[in-house]
């Protein structure tokens, strides 16, 4: 096991490759951490297109792998499959952290489900900092039936607030009620 942003990496049958002209060590296979809220995150490192981790002159200098999770949050489930989760250092105020970007997806109760967007991978929706959920931003669209009328919402603005466990949308919205009732739209 291995600790990367305050988070344990717990594996076993791991592949360690190491280039002696650049002193450089590769670490892929699977993996999991867990990350507080987010509970047990799944890490496959060297996954798909990515490199693992990667580790030069003794110094972590990478970490790129892909990640799956299932996690209950705000009375809802996040759920990503082969989302990228990458390692960005510690720079001035910012502590050390691990950034997840890609597609997900948020259920709350039988009515919403919402398709996410993680952000990108320069600008990544989700952060582990210290071993535990720092937060989550992202954009999605929804369609959902609420007392008969249609709701829908494309591009809002969903963020995840740990203090309070709780989400909060924003953005731009629509209501149409059915039998030729008003047709609203809404700024949430």
């Amino acid at each position: 096991s291995f600790s990367v942003a305050g988070a344990t990496f717990d594996a076993s049958n791991l592949d360690v490759t190491y280039t002696s002209s650049t002193q450089t060590f590769a670490i892929t296979g699977n993996t999991s951490i867990t990350a507080g809220s987010l509970g047990k995150v799944s890490v496959d490192l060297g996954g798909g297109s990515t490199q693992g981790v990667v580790i030069t002159g003794g110094v972590l200098t990478g970490l790129n792998a892909t990640a799956s999770l299932n996690a209950a949050l705000a009375g809802g489930t996040l759920t990503a499959t082969g989302v990228n989760l990458v390692y960005q250092p510690a720079s001035g105020q910012t502590a050390a952290q691990l950034a997840l970007s890609g597609a997900a997806d948020l259920k709350i109760g039988s009515n919403f489900d919402l398709s996410l967007t993680l952000g990108t991978s320069s600008s990544p929706g989700l952060l582990i900092q210290g071993g535990a959920l720092a937060s989550l931003v992202a954009s999605a669209s929804l369609n959902a039936t609420l007392a008969g009328a249609a709701f829908s919402a494309s591009n809002v603005n969903v963020t995840y607030v740990s203090a309070s466990d709780s989400f909060s949308v924003s953005g731009s919205a629509s209501l149409a009620f059915p039998n030729k009732g008003p047709n609203l739209s809404l700024t949430l």
